[in-house]
């Protein structure tokens, strides 16, 4: 049975970390999601107010540009929950790219988003330092938004942290196929880690 495990998180960067178990990254993505809408729901109810980030692949969608229903479902409840939502993805931004990536979101009726910010082609990284420069994107854009975050989604550890990481976090975190919920200092909100490749 799919659940959540709570793990004692002595790094300094977070206050608390929840590792999402189930026997396949479908059913791990479903108890995250199922567990993000019941949190997203009680906190509105409670008067909080903030925006929610999503992540495009292996977040809203699959490699294929299939859509991942559980991430769209909490997608689909942040606008009915009047949050706003904001969508950063290290896609370049080139021209046809965003075109692209637009018409698969309004396709995928996931075009009420208030913003869709891409990574600009002058700052797309070359292989050797790829996860330093995604995450410092990542968190510059999120910084841009100027609003509080109270949920932000992505299949990747630089969707959430800014690397490189220290070594108690790299030990911490584990594998990119880790799924995780982890709240950091300073954050009113959770960052959802779904697995990734």
């Amino acid at each position: 049975m799919p659940s959540l495990q709570a793990r004692v998180a002595p790094a300094a960067t977070f206050d608390s970390f929840a590792v999402v178990l189930g026997d396949t990254p479908d059913e791990k993505r479903r108890v995250a999601m199922a567990w993000l809408g019941d949190w997203l729901t009680f906190r509105i109810g409670g008067g909080q107010r903030g925006v929610a980030v999503f992540d495009i692949d292996d977040t809203l969608s699959t490699d294929a540009d299939v859509r991942i229903a559980a991430v769209c479902d909490v997608f689909d409840l942040c606008i009915v929950l009047h949050i706003p939502v904001y969508v950063i993805t290290a896609r370049p931004d080139w021209p046809e790219n965003r075109k692209r990536t637009v018409k698969w979101l309004r396709d995928n009726k996931l075009d009420g988003y208030q913003r869709l910010d891409m990574m600009p082609r002058k700052d797309y990284p070359e292989s050797t330092d790829f996860e330093p420069r995604v995450s410092k994107f990542k968190k510059e854009y999120r910084q841009r938004i100027g609003k509080e975050i109270i949920a932000n989604i992505g299949d990747q550890w630089t969707d959430g942290f800014l690397f490189p990481l220290s070594r108690q976090e790299a030990e911490m975190l584990g594998s990119s196929k880790q799924a995780a919920i982890v709240f950091q200092k300073g954050s009113n909100g959770p960052f959802i880690k779904l697995p990734g490749r």
